[in-house]
């Protein structure tokens, strides 16, 4: 994960199926940090992106912690729509 450009690395990890899993998991991890941010009035968050790695560290793809967070937002109208 990248937090205002230093990298922390996550030693543990996850490990994940496929990449598409992997972004996934980085995805629902993001929602859970910019809402925990959110909370405490700390919007910095939206700037930090996740690094998915290979397990020898190579680097796969890149996400921002702002990448789905549209289609996420959709659903959720369209949710709160079906409730009205």
């Amino acid at each position: 994960m990248r937090i205002d450009g230093f990298l922390v690395v996550d030693y543990d990890g996850t490990e994940c199926a496929d990449l598409d899993a992997a972004v996934e998991e980085a995805r629902a991890s993001a929602r859970d940090l910019i809402g925990e941010h959110i909370k405490s009035n700390d919007p910095s968050v939206l700037l930090n992106s996740f690094e998915i790695t290979d397990e020898p560290g190579v680097i796969l793809t890149t996400k921002k912690f702002t990448e789905g967070l549209r289609e996420e937002f959709k659903r959720a109208i369209r949710y709160c729509r079906r409730l009205h």
